[in-house]
């Protein structure tokens, strides 16, 4: 129960942040409920990609994302959540931290500008979201080889 609380108070906080900066393009109230505050969070990535807590906030998610995974499902032998294929530039910059090289989401959107990673929009029409294999590969090439946990390892 613990968890349930925490999880729906982590994600009413920063559903809560995007509301209060995120102009008239976010649309309020916040749903009630963890499935319901995490797609509307979900639709406002781009709100959370911009602001300058936006990295703070996608690195508490992932966090919680993987404390909820570890609990729920307790025979999955300590896999991670799944990186996903597509990934705001802050995401995609959380996700190469968590693999151990160092990006900022600046980096991540100077290379998607520049066609250095392969780019589309959201569904919605809204922002930019980046190829995360495409950071991944990227970022673990300024380093040299990396294994990302993510089933292969980038030279």
């Amino acid at each position: 129960m613990d968890l349930l609380v925490q999880t729906e108070g982590l994600l009413s906080f920063w559903a809560s942040e995007v509301l209060a900066c995120g102009g008239d393009g976010v649309v309020g109230p916040v749903p009630e409920g963890i499935t319901a505050t995490a797609a509307w969070l979900q639709r406002y990535l781009d709100v959370a990609d911009s602001a300058p807590w936006g990295e703070m906030m996608a690195e508490e998610v992932i966090a919680q994302a993987r404390m909820v995974a570890s609990v729920v499902e307790p025979d999955s032998g300590g896999e991670e959540p799944s990186p996903p294929e597509w990934a705001t530039c802050q995401v995609a910059a959380s996700w190469a931290r968590q693999s151990g090289v160092q990006v900022s989401r600046t980096t991540v959107y100077r290379w998607a500008q520049a066609g250095k990673v392969a780019t589309t929009k959201e569904d919605d029409g809204g922002g930019m979201l980046v190829r995360l294999d495409d950071v991944l590969a990227r970022a673990g090439a300024m380093r040299g080889a990396v294994s990302f946990g993510v089933g292969h390892a980038v030279v």
